[in-house]
């Protein structure tokens, strides 16, 4: 039975991403990166490890700082837009979010050793995740409201008209508050819902994570190539939800409610980086790498807020939860890859790259409150397993002038998601003894489903995201 109930309260958690307490998908969002950088690794969808010579790529394979022959400034910007389309009960829902954003900035310092080694050190910081989206879902569902769960809940978890705030059942506790469940005749009972209820659920998400690097590497003979990094990366996450029902039956006390989770995270963390190049005008470059596990310390807090409206009063009521600022500890998991390119002289290149996380290896802990955030862990272990990720890319090269493609996926860390996350990109590139500049498009889709609450009682909403980046990198030789 308590694995039934929690079967219904751990979707609460996973309405959408804005839950107000921790769980798992806080561990995705930070591991999975997206492919923002410079024009030039975007257009080849990042299949950079074996090539190297790029600000871009340095932060997926240090050993590609060994490959520049020069001192270089780089920087980049790009502008993003998402479109989002969603289907809940048969009525489609749309929403756009556009931002202009600064990218990366980098120095690259290049110094001989002899003939045929060098020296070069690295410092960068580039924005590695752009969290901007938003979606709105709508629809009638003749199955249930959300205050059905909140009243299953209550009379599961507290039979007898105990505490709900005591149980754990904040939101419930919230809903007693406004009157739209309570407690009479030795059980909770509903004053709210409807045979028709129309659901609605905007959404928006704002924010990024960068990255601070500090790079080293060398280049042996013409053939070897190793490097490593230290990084930095920082985060920055905020969410606003307001779901809201309406079209209740004439019974109910209630016409509606709005209920709004406001969500934030911000975070700090250190990461180590190695890799190595091999090159051959035989066979070609071959190239592998290892990102140790990133250790972050994060503060997390929000809001939530619940609104009932009467009936043909048209007055209102209102409960307040406030969530204080609550520290915790997370540490995801190592990565590890391994790339092949190859360069027909200068008339072009292929290029590929496969790259493997095991993210049922992640953990989180506070330090604060011990063993509070075990239940992650737990969910970590049955609901995350290990990704793949897959990057083709291609350059021709006409003189000064270069034209570039590729193509990324990413399988889903979700055991019980198949889909795959896919980018396509193209883009073209100019360069003159001194400076280059190159610009690049990416197309990044994305199909999944997600429930208002626990699926048990409502049906999925389809939702489908299609990113739009156009990167700009300038650089020039110092």
């Amino acid at each position: 039975m308590r694995k039934f109930a929690l079967a219904i309260l751990m979707p609460i958690l996973l309405l959408s991403f804005t839950a107000t307490a921790q769980d798992y998908s806080d561990v995705i969002r930070i591991s999975r990166p997206d492919d923002l950088g410079s024009a030039r690794f975007i257009s080849m969808g990042g299949a950079f490890s074996a090539l190297g010579n790029d600000i871009g790529a340095i932060s997926m394979n240090p050993a590609g700082l060994a490959v520049y022959r020069h001192s270089e400034i780089t920087f980049s910007t790009y502008y993003r837009a998402t479109t989002t389309n969603t289907n809940y009960e048969g009525f489609q829902g749309s929403d756009y979010d556009g931002q202009l954003r600064f990218s990366q900035l980098g120095l690259v310092s290049h110094k001989n050793i002899s003939n045929t080694s060098h020296f070069n050190f690295g410092l960068r910081y580039h924005r590695t995740n752009d969290y901007g989206f938003k979606h709105i879902a709508e629809g009638s569902n003749i199955n249930s409201s959300v205050v059905d769960q909140w009243l299953i809940l209550a009379n599961f978890y507290a039979p007898n008209g105990e505490s709900l705030a005591d149980a754990g059942l904040l939101y419930e506790d919230m809903a007693n508050d406004v009157g739209l469940i309570g407690y009479n005749n030795g059980q909770w009972n509903q004053y709210a819902g409807g045979a028709q209820v129309t659901q609605r659920q905007a959404y928006e998400s704002s924010g990024g994570k960068g990255i601070l690097g500090i790079d080293f590497a060398v280049q042996t003979d013409d053939t070897w190539n190793i490097g490593g990094s230290i990084e930095i990366p920082t985060l920055s996450y905020s969410t606003e939800e307001v779901y809201s029902e309406s079209n209740y039956d004439a019974s109910s006390s209630y016409d509606g409610l709005t209920w709004t989770n406001r969500y934030s995270l911000t975070g700090i963390g250190f990461q180590l980086k190695f890799g190595a190049i091999f090159t051959d005008k035989e066979i070609g470059r071959i190239s592998a790498y290892v990102h140790t596990p990133t250790w972050w310390n994060l503060v997390q807090e929000g809001s939530s807020t619940l609104v009932g409206n009467y009936a043909n009063s048209g007055g209102s009521t209102t409960s307040e939860q406030p969530f204080n600022a609550f520290n915790w500890q997370m540490t995801t998991p190592a990565k590890f890859g391994v790339g092949y390119a190859y360069v027909f002289e200068k008339n072009g290149l292929l290029s590929v790259d496969y790259a493997f996380q095991s993210m049922p290896f992640a953990s989180v802990r506070s330090s604060e409150f011990p063993g509070s955030l075990d239940f992650i862990n737990e969910d970590i272990a049955d609901f995350v397993k290990p990704w793949h990720d897959i990057r083709i890319g291609g350059e021709m090269r006409f003189d000064q002038l270069f034209i570039r493609g590729g193509y990324h996926i990413t399988t889903s860390p979700f055991t019980d998601d198949n889909q795959l996350a896919s980018q396509y990109s193209g883009g073209v590139g100019f360069k003159d003894n001194r400076w280059g500049i190159d610009l690049a498009y990416s197309l990044r889709t994305r199909n999944n489903e997600f429930y208002f609450y626990a699926p048990e009682l409502v049906n999925a909403v389809s939702r489908s995201e299609y990113g739009h980046f156009i990167v700009t990198t300038l650089y020039f030789r110092i």
